[in-house]
């Protein structure tokens, strides 16, 4: 397993039985008076026991990790951050080292203020490694910063794409089919006008052709009629 990846669990010290990681008790921090006592025990100059004291003046702002919004989390995310961290992990011990070490099951038991294990860590890493200082721990928080930096502008032109496919043109097909709809219905009400005012004119048509039939009709038979009668009248009164 990679150190990013055993991190995880220590990066979020209390997860749930799924991994998720969870809201700790909030634990009272020991008085700043006692912290440096303990550097001194540990043979740490007070500038090294406070960690996080200028911090700031590189550009990083430290905050506690109870402060940290968890319920949005996206476990399959985090996963491939931690296994993109842990494949460029930097050489020689670092913040990762010094987190690892800080959260070490006998050492959570016997210190429970974060800031001391930090102190206490530091200086059993600085034993090991003497030319490890302050300024590379905070470097190389930075320097992981930056790669996962980097991810999210990979990740949001990933989104950016998928968004432009699966909703901006979704939407445009969907106003360029609402637009042919509006124009098949104008052209639908137009069909039923048509259709409307030519059975109106059909009716009138047909009443009318039915009257001029019948009167066509009814001449041509009293045309013929006058004709026999004058046939018949013709046919008495010559005679040969």
């Amino acid at each position: 397993m990679g150190l990013f990846k055993g991190i995880k669990n220590l990066l979020f010290e209390d997860v749930d039985e799924h991994g998720r990681p969870i809201k700790r008790e909030e634990k009272k921090s020991a008085p700043a008076a006692e912290t440096a006592n303990s550097a001194s025990a540990q043979g740490i100059s007070a500038d090294d026991a406070g960690f996080d004291s200028r911090a700031a003046s590189m550009g990083i702002e430290f905050k506690s990790d109870d402060n940290l919004d968890a319920t949005e989390i996206d476990e399959g995310v985090l996963d491939n951050i931690i296994a993109m961290l842990d494949e460029k992990n930097l050489p020689g011990p670092d913040y990762l080292e010094l987190k690892k070490a800080a959260n070490d099951e006998v050492l959570l038991q016997s210190i429970p203020d974060e800031k001391i294990r930090f102190t206490v860590s530091y200086a059993t890493l600085k034993a090991a490694s003497p030319s490890l200082s302050k300024k590379q721990i905070l470097q190389s928080i930075l320097t992981y910063i930056q790669y996962i930096e980097d991810e999210r502008t990979r990740g949001t032109e990933q989104f950016n794409k998928l968004w432009q496919e699966q909703v901006v043109a979704r939407e445009e097909a969907i106003e360029k089919a609402k637009s042919e709809i509006a124009e098949l219905e104008a052209k639908l009400e137009k069909l039923k006008t048509f259709a409307q005012e030519q059975e109106g004119q059909v009716v009138a048509v047909k009443a009318d052709c039915g009257k001029k039939k019948k009167e066509f009709n009814a001449t041509v038979d009293y045309m013929i009629g006058k004709l026999r009668m004058d046939g018949a009248k013709l046919d008495e009164a010559l005679k040969e």
